[in-house]
């Protein structure tokens, strides 16, 4: 065929321009740097790349074609390296160092070229290895398991003495507890990947008996996989994030169909609802042998973390709790309220954890997220009434209601008692009440009024929809039932007085014209 005549331009691209290789994604990268030379603006949108390589590997020039080219603002060019372009037996492992590479860009009137003299190879971080990863601590052995996205097969390469690329090493740390994969299972590792196979490490050793110990006894774990690649004369090392990191206890403890176990921040305290499957729980713990039970609370945040536990020589679960920073010592009110500072400003993670140990020995560990609710009063005070409990609240100016219900619950000894009613509100009502004498169950409303004889605590819950607003109250007040029937007698005196006042009015009105009369009378005669 006659060869096409195109006009040349030349010195279109500086000598800075770069050739890339990135064996992670088989592919070429032109970084081009323009010169700016007005003739090399003529270039139209579609232009192809033509690559040639003086390697022997290469059986052709390696070639793209863009469709949105502009002379100005391009400066990246992605050159994939397919199968095809390989001589026979050859693929990218036997690729080495290059001398140069010519690069050509032309259409069918216009053609550059350039001797491009720096090639360089992408050091892959491995970031995108894996669409998942997760490591979980069970009662005897660590689990670290990972899906591929293939993209690294590349670098999952398995030593074999000739390959410039390959995997040195794969650690698994899990809080400062380091697991290094043994040569079969780093073989196996490697396996997996290539083949695009869920990858699963099991780390059983008797010898980590007390490491898993310690870690299940953490209130938050996390964990990394650090991959040492050695490519070429460089040994690259990645610490990859694990998405998922967990402590695996009983799923039954925690009775989940009932609700998530929940935290609410207000008053200056982290008051807490647990959902604790009671019969089952029983039953396990008859099963074992302790001799001493923590009930932890912890809260966690980027810069802080704050915890408190409940020690006994037997288990009893506390339904609700409340944390107030307001209480214990100096230091105590200090630490609690900086946390508490720090999580109602920021984004914070709270864990309720049941630790059961026989004298020193760690036995088992049962372990639930506590889900933040937020409510919209910043603090509630109850008041006590002959028959009727009311609820003084300080509202958060960012909320809003629309026919909220207030439900409250007290815990009478070990059983629970509550009551629930609708009531009609607006966004600036700031008081609360349930009349007892209105209830269906008066019985269960009166004894809610004997709480403040106690220490139980009382609950009160603003729902709006779907948005649940729950909020402890701390403070307790006795109301004054004396004030409405104070006001009735001084309204009944005011009425009695300004009755006497308008009586003796009209007897002196009355007094008067019964005198002129008479004087008209005279005055007639």
């Amino acid at each position: 065929s006659a060869e096409i005549d195109r006009e040349q331009i030349n010195e279109c691209f500086s000598d800075y321009t770069t050739l890339i290789l990135d064996r992670n994604l088989n592919k070429f990268v032109i970084e081009l740097v323009p010169t700016g030379k007005t003739e090399c603006a003529v270039f139209p949108d579609g232009v192809t790349f033509n690559i040639t390589l003086s390697s022997n590997i290469f059986k052709q020039s390696l070639t793209v074609d863009i469709g949105d080219y502009n002379y100005s603002t391009t400066t990246t060019v992605e050159v994939p390296i397919l199968q095809e372009y390989f001589s026979n037996g050859a693929s990218l492992d036997d690729f080495d160092d290059e001398q140069f590479a010519m690069m050509h860009m032309f259409t069918y009137a216009e053609i550059t070229y350039l001797e491009i003299m720096t090639l360089n190879e992408l050091k892959s971080d491995l970031s995108n290895c894996f669409t998942s990863t997760s490591t979980i601590i069970l009662a005897t052995e660590i689990q670290f398991s990972a899906t591929p996205t293939g993209v690294c097969k590349n670098q999952m390469i398995e030593y074999d003495g000739v390959k410039p690329n390959y995997i040195q090493e794969i650690t698994i740390n899990v809080n400062e507890k380091y697991l290094k994969l043994s040569g079969a299972q780093l073989s196996q590792f490697l396996a997996a990947y290539n083949a695009d196979q869920t990858i699963q490490v099991t780390f059983s050793d008797a010898s980590l008996e007390s490491d898993i110990d310690s870690l299940r006894q953490e209130a938050f774990v996390a964990s990394t996989i650090s991959i040492i690649s050695v490519q070429g004369t460089l040994d690259i090392q990645l610490d990859y994030a694990v998405e998922s990191c967990t402590i695996h206890s009983d799923p039954l403890v925690f009775m989940s169909d009932l609700g998530l176990s929940q935290i609410v921040l207000a008053n200056n305290s982290f008051q807490i609802v647990i959902f604790i499957n009671e019969t089952y729980t029983g039953i396990k713990l008859a099963e074992m042998t302790y001799t001493k039970a923590i009930q932890r609370f912890t809260g966690s945040t980027a810069s802080a973390s704050f915890t408190f536990e409940i020690v006994s020589e037997t288990f009893e679960p506390s339904r609700y709790w409340i944390i107030s920073c307001l209480e214990g010592s100096d230091k105590e009110k200090a630490t609690c309220q900086e946390f508490y500072n720090a999580a109602i400003s920021g984004q914070a993670t709270f864990a309720y954890d049941i630790l059961l140990f026989d004298q020193s020995d760690f036995i088992d560990i049962a372990k639930t997220q506590l889900t933040q609710l937020h409510s919209c009063y910043s603090s509630i005070t109850t008041e006590y009434y002959k028959n009727k409990i009311c609820f003084q609240a300080i509202l958060k100016q960012e909320c809003t209601y629309v026919n909220p219900y207030i439900s409250i619950s007290a815990l009478l000894g070990t059983e629970l008692k509550s009551e629930r009613t609708q009531i009609s509100s607006s966004v600036n009502q700031t008081e609360f009440c349930i009349d007892c004498t209105t209830q269906p169950n008066s019985t269960s409303c009166q004894e809610l009024l004997q709480t403040k004889k106690g220490n139980n605590i009382v609950f009160a819950t603003i729902e709006n929809g779907t948005d649940t607003m729950r909020i402890g109250t701390t403070k307790a007040v006795k109301g004054d039932d004396g004030i409405t029937f104070l006001v009735i007698i001084i309204i009944g005196a005011l009425i009695s007085v300004g009755c006497l006042v308008f009586g003796i009015f009209q007897i002196i009105h009355t007094v008067k014209a019964i005198k002129e009369m008479k004087k008209k009378k005279i005055r007639t005669k």
